[in-house]
């Protein structure tokens, strides 16, 4: 299994997204974390079914700042134990459980 994380400043800007989907070309995570993403729930279930996964849990932007994604495909399975504007923490399962907890802070 491979998971990637990920800074996407902008993700609603047209040439961050081509450039966030030919990351998801070339290395095919299973679970991808994203933060700082400043999307909607909308706007990133967009950027879920371009990048090709089946899942998706989102804490939204509050349109300054932050936003979190995590995407992830059918044969995971993910439980969530806590999402807020600043982690995701879920237990993955993929034959193996293991807890993944991805991490955005304010540089304040």
């Amino acid at each position: 299994m491979k998971l990637l994380a990920s800074n996407c400043y902008e993700l609603g800007l047209a040439r961050a997204v081509r450039a966030l989907l030919e990351v998801r070309r070339r290395l095919n995570p299973d679970v991808w974390f994203l933060s700082e993403t400043h999307l909607d729930n909308a706007k990133a279930d967009n950027i879920r079914r371009r990048a090709g996964f089946d899942h998706l849990l989102v804490h939204e932007s509050d349109d300054q700042s932050g936003g979190l994604v995590l995407m992830w495909r059918d044969d995971i399975s993910i439980q969530v134990q806590g999402i807020t504007k600043n982690y995701i923490d879920v237990i993955i399962d993929n034959g193996v459980s293991w807890r993944f907890t991805g991490v955005y802070g304010e540089l304040e």
